[in-house]
């Protein structure tokens, strides 16, 4: 039987692992790891992707990445390649670094998403390591310090905690600060739960058509007496933010509309969308039964 094809859809969180050909290490010293980071970063500026998070251990490596336009597999594929043509050049050896195909897991719910940075940034606290959360390979001093136009996306993850930067980064200085039992609970779940996630997007990629955020739009402002779809802007009314959070609902549950364009088009925040899509905020009866509406007429 042939592997399980991978699943790689377009503005799609996944969880990136790379582990070293039959657990040996991948990086022998911290030139490596610098390497390895700059032929990602290369290739980032080149490729359609963003990185939420990453850790470098030495025989494995985690990523958060937002896939966008490009494919997963295309510039992954392109990064290890680059990484093992330098490094059996500098070792003068022969063969695979890397184990296989690396493992991508779609990380679909926001419940997930901070579970899975705090458990990356972590690694180097469970492996023993002498500087522990500060380890200078994770993406965490980043975030800890407020460092901008790193490799990092940083926005998306401040503003699930808060819409102001400096709340945001003293939130999650505070969420990293807690200690948290996250390896034995948070991974039986989060592989059980992915795996259904995986059926349900596979699922979607056999029937479900590709769902236009315009026409999304439309069908709300319909649904609430509204001819213009550019009335979605408009603030200060309840009836506006009611319209707004529909279509964030809606907009969230199709993989192929992508939320910075969402975030442009409705004039809010990464944070404001987190906060819809994730039900920390209420949604009232009426916007309930549009969202009903909605969703069956596309």
């Amino acid at each position: 039987m042939g592997r399980k094809p991978r699943i790689d859809l377009e503005n799609q969180i996944y969880h990136v692992i790379c582990r070293g050909n039959n657990g040996e290490y991948i990086f022998n010293e911290d030139s490596d790891k610098k390497l390895y980071m700059d032929i990602v970063k290369r290739f980032k500026k080149k490729y359609d992707f963003m990185i939420f998070a990453y850790c470098i251990m030495d025989n494995h490596a985690h990523f958060i990445i937002y896939r966008r336009k490009d494919p997963l597999s295309k510039f992954m594929k392109v990064i290890q390649q680059t990484f093992t043509q330098h490094m059996n050049k500098k070792y003068s050896r022969q063969g695979h670094i890397f184990q296989g195909r690396f493992k991508s897991i779609p990380c679909k719910e926001d419940e997930y998403l901070l579970q899975l940075l705090y458990y990356i940034h972590s690694n180097p606290v469970r492996a023993e390591f002498e500087e522990g959360v500060n380890y200078k390979w994770s993406s965490h001093l980043i975030y800890s310090r407020g460092i901008k136009g790193s490799i990092v996306d940083t926005d998306f993850i401040y503003a699930m905690f808060s819409d102001d930067f400096k709340d945001g980064l003293k939130k999650y200085n505070k969420y990293m600060g807690t200690k948290r039992n996250i390896k034995s609970n948070f991974l039986k779940n989060y592989r059980l739960d992915q795996e259904i996630i995986e059926e349900k997007l596979e699922d979607g990629l056999k029937t479900k058509n590709d769902v236009n955020l315009e026409d999304i739009i439309s069908l709300v402002c319909q649904e609430y007496g509204e001819n213009n779809p550019d009335v979605i802007n408009k603030k200060g009314r309840l009836k506006y933010i009611s319209m707004r959070k529909a279509v964030v609902k809606i907009a969230t549950e199709n993989d192929n509309i992508d939320i910075k364009m969402l975030c442009q088009r409705l004039g809010i925040s990464y944070s404001t969308i987190s906060r819809i899509r994730g039900s920390y905020t209420e949604i009232d009866e009426l916007c309930e039964e549009v969202i009903k509406k909605v969703r069956e007429k596309l």
